[in-house]
């Protein structure tokens, strides 16, 4: 059974109109990273401000299981990496036993929620 999403990208496609703007990962995490240069996509911005709300999704918390202990210093986290600190360094500032490893990982789950958010919505 084919759903209305796979009929509006055929109606689409026959009328001529570019499909919807599809959002990366590594797209997500430059952002994340403040390397977006002069150009601000509003879309990608609420986004990652409605992050918080996001968060409280059950299903979206799945994906950060294993790591429950940096989602509570998630904001932090992102605000270092935004001010070009490397995630080992993130991770040594953090108070409890963090790991590069785990700091990378929680942003690129943060990132795949985003882009996975944006592209649902497109």
């Amino acid at each position: 059974m084919l759903g209305v999403t796979h009929w509006g990208r055929q109606i689409r496609f026959l009328l001529g109109l570019s499909p919807s703007r599809r959002y990366t990962v590594e797209e997500v995490q430059r952002y994340l990273r403040g390397e977006t240069g002069d150009s601000e996509d509003p879309a990608l911005r609420q986004a990652i401000e409605r992050l918080p709300a996001l968060l409280g999704d059950p299903r979206v918390r799945r994906r950060y299981e294993g790591f429950q202990r940096y989602v509570e210093v998630l904001p932090r986290i992102l605000f270092l990496y935004h001010r070009g600190m490397t995630p080992g360094a993130i991770s040594s500032s953090l108070s409890f036993l963090a790991t590069e490893v785990g700091v990378e990982t929680v942003i690129w789950i943060t990132s795949e929620v985003v882009a996975d958010t944006l592209n649902r919505a497109a």
